[in-house]
């Protein structure tokens, strides 16, 4: 439990800060850059005083949609942040320009002209690798703000879009315990994408348990889901959507339900929570018993 003093020092640190409001978990969060990892952005607690030995630090990389630098998931990842978690992320954080006028309605782009307009990727799965690593090594230096507070045995690689495409890259990783993909999967539906090296093969090199979180018979991705979960049968993996879009809700504050589901399954996978888990486990799971929601599951649930 964090102590009445050290919230009290979290309170102060968030008005000099980048905090963020109304994080469901217990530790208000903020997002840096550190002069070591210029070209990354770190989500983090603000008071890092209630982490040590008994109460470390879980990892999480992240990858930004279309894998562009510029993040526009602030409240997402420092909501994740809030529970008690560090994300690195290649890129910089943007502030979404302000609302005008809504345009006149556009016409409905066919599948090969948005296939057209996909950019290179601005990230590589190196750059997020190399920040993982960047995080892990500070919890080894007596020097760092970080020193014996992070988890080196609990990491998570995540991304959205293309993002999760090279989260499923770097998943091949041995230290990797588990990756979320959201709206993502192997690319199916237009030859390979520039930049990205992620194919069937990185699928069966998987080794731990993989959440698939997607946007319903709306969602552009929803073909590659589908087909990655029929594929992925050595580990245990869970498929989820719901008819929301390509975007899911991870832009809405603290990223909507979507990220409440992030958030039970890196609270089962990376510390063992059973309420956590209750989300996806055994045939009346929160998700299973929610008609909002579409569920598969394979080697999740005990025989």
């Amino acid at each position: 439990m964090i102590s009445r003093a050290a919230r009290l020092i979290t309170m102060a640190a968030c008005s000099l800060v980048l905090c963020s409001a109304r994080a469901t978990g217990p530790f208000p969060a903020m997002h840096e850059t550190e002069a070591g990892l210029p070209d990354h952005v770190i989500y983090r607690p603000v008071d890092l005083s209630p982490f040590g030995a008994n109460h470390r630090l879980p990892v999480i990389g992240w990858v930004n949609g279309g894998c562009v630098r510029g993040s526009t998931y602030a409240s997402f990842l420092e909501d994740l942040a809030s529970h008690g978690y560090i994300v690195v992320a290649p890129g910089n954080v943007i502030t979404a320009a302000p609302k005008t006028a809504a345009p006149a309605p556009a016409r409905k782009l066919t599948l090969t002209e948005r296939i057209h307009r996909i950019k290179p990727p601005e990230t590589t799965t190196a750059q997020l690798v190399a920040g993982v690593d960047w995080v892990l090594a500070q919890g080894q230096r007596g020097n760092s703000p970080y020193a014996g507070k992070i988890d080196n045995e609990a990491l998570a690689m995540m991304g959205h879009s293309c993002g999760g495409m090279q989260a499923l890259e770097a998943s091949v990783d041995p230290r990797v315990k588990t990756t979320v993909v959201l709206a993502s999967g192997y690319w199916r539906l237009g030859g390979d994408l520039p930049g990205i090296a992620l194919n069937r093969a990185t699928l069966q090199r998987l080794h731990g348990p993989v959440l698939y979180l997607y946007g319903g018979s709306g969602d552009i991705v929803q073909v590659d889901a589908e087909a990655d979960f029929f594929e992925i049968d050595q580990v245990p993996i869970v498929k989820a959507h719901r008819e929301a879009g390509h975007g899911l809700s991870l832009r809405e504050p603290q990223g909507g339900d979507y990220g409440k589901l992030v958030v039970d399954w890196l609270d089962w996978q990376l510390r063992g929570e059973r309420g956590a888990a209750a989300t996806f486990v055994g045939k009346d799971c929160r998700l299973c018993t929610n008609p909002v929601w579409d569920i598969e599951k394979k080697h999740i649930d005990k025989n």
